[in-house]
C-alpha cells in the first residue's frame, strides 16, 4: 500500500499457510479477493474485510504434494461463481468451485510438477510442467502436448485473438506455438526463463534468472530489454497500464 508520498507500507499479513507460499493470484469476485497456493498442500481463498485485513474463506484440499500454482477463472454460464484451477507437484491439475473445498475435477497427463496454468477464452487451458512439456486442454481433456523444450517449462500464456501460445523454460528460451506447432524459438535470455505477462494480442513480456525483463512481439521480435533487478525475477504482473515483477 502506497501513502501520499509514494512510499509503500505494510498493510496486513495473511496468516494461515503452514509452509512457504508458491503463488498469489487476484480474483474479481468478490473484489479484492486473493488466491494463494503453498507447499503445505493447500490453496486458499482470502476475502478482504472492512478494516482492509484478510481472512481465509476457503482452504482447497485434496492435493497429495505441494501446490505450485493456482488461478481463478471468471464466471461463465456453466460456472456462474467462477472456477479455480490448481497445479500440483504430483503432476495433476485440479479444479474447484470457489465455495467447495474438495476437487470438482482432476486433470491427469503431466508426469511431473505442474508449474503454471493459463486459461484463455473459450475455456482453453494451457499448463506447463517440469516434464519439459506444455499441454493444451479443452473440456478437461488434453488435446495437444507441446514438446521441444529441453528443460522444465516454467511459464505459459496465450495471446488473445491471434491464437498464439507462449512457453518459457529453464532451457533459456521462449517458444511461440500455433495449432500445436512451434513457430518461433526466442533466444536472448542467458538463464532460465521463469515468468510471462501478456501485454496485448501482439506483445508479451518475459523474465527470469538473468535478472532481465524482455518485451517481445507475437512475431518473435525482441522489442526491448529492461534491467534493474540484481537477481532472479520469479514473476511478472501487468495491471492497468503498468507492469510489476518480483
Amino acid at each position: 500500500m502506497a501513502d501520499s508520498g509514494g512510499q509503500y507500507k505494510l498493510r496486513c499479513v495473511l496468516q494461515g499457510h503452514s509452509m512457504d507460499v508458491k503463488s498469489v493470484h487476484s480474483c474479481s469476485q468478490p473484489q479484492g479477493a486473493l488466491l494463494t497456493s503453498s507447499r503445505d498442500k493447500t490453496a486458499r481463498l482470502w476475502y478482504q474485510q472492512q478494516d482492509n485485513t484478510y481472512s481465509a474463506r476457503k482452504v482447497y484440499r485434496g492435493h497429495t504434494k505441494y501446490v505450485s500454482c493456482a488461478v481463478y477463472v471468471e464466471p461463465t454460464e456453466d460456472y456462474p461463481s467462477g472456477l479455480i484451477y490448481t497445479g500440483c507437484q504430483d503432476g495433476k491439475i485440479r479444479s474447484f468451485l470457489p465455495d467447495l473445498e474438495e476437487p470438482l475435477h482432476v486433470l491427469e497427463g503431466h508426469a511431473e510438477n505442474v508449474t503454471s496454468i493459463y486459461v484463455g477464452k473459450f475455456g482453453t487451458l494451457v499448463s506447463g510442467s517440469w516434464d519439459m512439456t506444455a499441454k493444451v486442454w479443452m473440456d478437461r481433456s488434453c488435446k495437444t502436448t507441446l514438446t521441444g523444450h529441453t528443460f522444465a517449462v516454467w511459464a505459459v500464456a496465450i495471446l488473445p485473438t491471434v491464437g498464439v501460445m507462449v512457453t518459457a523454460s529453464a532451457d533459456k528460451t521462449v517458444k511461440l506455438w500455433k495449432a500445436g506447432q512451434c513457430t518461433h524459438t526466442l533466444s536472448g535470455h542467458t538463464d532460465a526463463v521463469r515468468a510471462l505477462a501478456v501485454v496485448s494480442s501482439e506483445q508479451f513480456l518475459s523474465a527470469g534468472n538473468d535478472a532481465s525483463v524482455r518485451r517481445w512481439s507475437s512475431g518473435g521480435e525482441c522489442l526491448g530489454s529492461y534491467y534493474g533487478h540484481t537477481n532472479y525475477i520469479y514473476s511478472l504482473s501487468l495491471q492497468i497500464g503498468r507492469a510489476s515483477c518480483r
